[in-house]
């Protein structure tokens, strides 16, 4: 009697924990999260998604085909085209680590894919053609190096230089001239789209603030020491 109930139980038991119906949940590689937009590894969206993808070296253009679908994108740039509809994207793709990543919500809506946001766990779930795909994300504050050049000033030359950065700090240098000139090197600590150097032992604290690829600067008056009566590093520096 008790084997008979145990045959019984073992059929009910697998319909319950594997219903019918059910859409298979994949998780797949870690995206990344810069400036509230959420990017995802290249081969790994696109392959979850069905979708053939070339990435060209020489200009660093991406080109996906799904079905009679194509879309084109290229590295740092916001403009994607999907067949010969041109698209302006919140943000570019970009290259990390060695590593391609491509804006998520907008890969997976052209490919005919739904997309929702779980806001507490930082995770992206997509769904197509009956499979569901999940994807972590970790958040980075990750302002850009290279050179911003100070912006729509008049006979200033010169610029903010970031040179190395993580998460939580970047090394700059700020190179201007005018009537002489006025140089500062240092390391800032960032928490979200602000950063502060100082103060030093001249008493110069420096804010540096974003806003896309502008960064604003404001100094205190110690900052004098490192550029003299009459220069200031306090402009507006564009990229």
């Amino acid at each position: 009697m008790k084997r008979l109930l145990f045959l019984l139980l073992v059929p009910l038991l697998l319909v319950t924990a594997f219903p019918a119906g059910a859409a298979a949940s994949v998780q797949l590689d870690e995206g990344i999260i810069r400036d509230s937009r959420t990017l995802l590894p290249l081969r790994s969206i696109f392959e979850a998604l069905d979708a053939d993808v070339h990435y060209e070296a020489a200009d660093k253009s991406i080109t996906a085909t799904s079905g009679k679908d194509t879309i084109y994108l290229k590295i740092g740039s916001k403009t994607a085209r999907k067949n010969s509809q041109t698209i302006q994207l919140d943000t570019a793709p970009l290259i990390q680590n060695s590593r391609t990543y491509v804006p998520g919500r907008f890969i997976s809506e052209s490919l005919g894919a739904s997309v929702d946001w779980n806001n507490t766990t930082k995770t992206m779930e997509i769904r197509h053609n009956g499979n569901v795909f999940t994807v972590p994300t970790t958040v980075q504050n990750v302002w850009g190096k290279g050179l911003y050049r100070v912006h729509n000033v008049s006979g200033v030359r010169g610029g903010l230089t970031i040179q190395n950065e993580t998460s939580r700090s970047m090394d700059f240098v700020i190179d201007v001239a005018y009537s002489h000139v006025g140089y500062l090197q240092g390391t800032a600590v960032k928490n979200g789209t602000t950063a502060v150097y100082g103060p030093d032992r001249h008493n110069c604290t420096v804010t540096f603030t974003r806003t896309g690829s502008t960064i604003n600067v404001n100094e205190t008056p110690g900052c004098q020491y490192h550029h003299g009566v009459g220069i200031s590093f306090a402009f507006q520096y564009r990229k």
